[in-house]
């Protein structure tokens, strides 16, 4: 958001996090449904990336907002893009995307800061849902 846009009288900084987000799924029809939906709820994509490195990389440049992990993200991997989420960037919310996940592993994605799931195939309305409940 450019300072052009924020009415610093009525925004809080809570507001400008949850108008930000950040993209990273393997996946480029995946990255773009995701994209299109937050930019049509007014939420701009600060990044996008196809792997867990790239992923942690756009996490600790912006440190705020919503991110969009692929739970199968190649190179660092989900559980350590998570583990090091939690301890680098405690304000960024997650919502991991996948084709299917087990009680367990949303236990441990829950207790890693989680705080929502979108499964695949992704759909625009699931997406919605998600940010409604955010």
């Amino acid at each position: 958001m450019a300072a052009k846009d924020f009415d610093f009288t009525t925004q809080s900084t809570k507001d400008i996090e949850d108008k930000q987000a950040i993209v990273a799924i393997d996946n480029d029809a995946d990255i773009e449904l995701i994209v299109k939906t937050l930019k049509a709820d007014g939420i701009r994509v600060l990044g996008k990336g196809k792997n867990g490195d790239h992923a942690m990389e756009m996490a600790r440049k912006h440190k705020m907002g919503t991110f969009f992990l692929d739970y199968d993200i190649s190179e660092l991997g989900s559980n350590a893009v998570l583990e090091k989420l939690k301890i680098k960037c405690p304000n960024i919310k997650v919502v991991v995307i996948s084709k299917q996940l087990n009680k367990e592993q949303v236990n441990d994605a829950k207790k890693r800061g989680v705080v929502g799931f979108l499964a695949k195939p992704l759909k625009d309305d699931a997406i919605k849902k998600i940010l409604t409940k955010l």
